[in-house]
């Protein structure tokens, strides 16, 4: 039953299209692309281009192909991650980049070593030998008499 405010049933479609049919627009505009893509020769002609060149290589298999694989994969893993082994010799890689034009140098470390210096407490820091803050009451200020020592007295009248 209907409650109040709301003339349709939850998920009640009354007005427009069909779920999962198609705006026409987008229908039209496919079956252009598709003969277009025929006319000027189709599967054959993009396997042409594709070979042409690494680069046309390189974008077929990064911007193209990746839109025909499923947007949802569910893998083996216990929480759905896919897991993969893939076992090649660095030799071999930096051979397969290199006769694809891509850097092999990156691959050149196993680990990456971060040094670090030891920080050392530089004098006149504002820190005692502890490495703790001093304040001016306990004797972290000029010292030259700049500065109250104690309470400042309150000059409001």
């Amino acid at each position: 039953m209907p409650g109040p405010g709301r003339p349709f049933q939850k998920g009640e479609r009354p007005f427009g299209r069909k779920k999962g049919v198609p705006n026409k627009r987008t229908v039209e505009v496919r079956s252009v692309l598709l003969g277009a893509a025929r006319e000027i020769g189709g599967m054959e002609r993009l396997v042409a281009w594709i070979k042409e060149s690494p680069q046309h290589e390189y974008a077929f298999w990064t911007t193209m192909y990746p839109r025909l694989l499923p947007v949802n994969i569910q893998g083996s893993g216990p929480h759905g991650e896919l897991q993969m082994t893939l076992e090649i010799k660095r030799e071999e890689l930096a051979r397969k980049l290199e006769e694809r034009g891509l850097p092999t140098f990156v691959f050149g470390v196993d680990r990456p070593t971060l040094e670090l210096e030891a920080q050392r407490r530089i004098e006149g820091n504002g820190s005692d030998a502890n490495g703790r803050q001093q304040d001016e009451a306990s004797g972290g200020g000029k010292g030259d008499g700049t500065r109250p020592a104690g309470p400042v007295a309150d000059r409001r009248k």
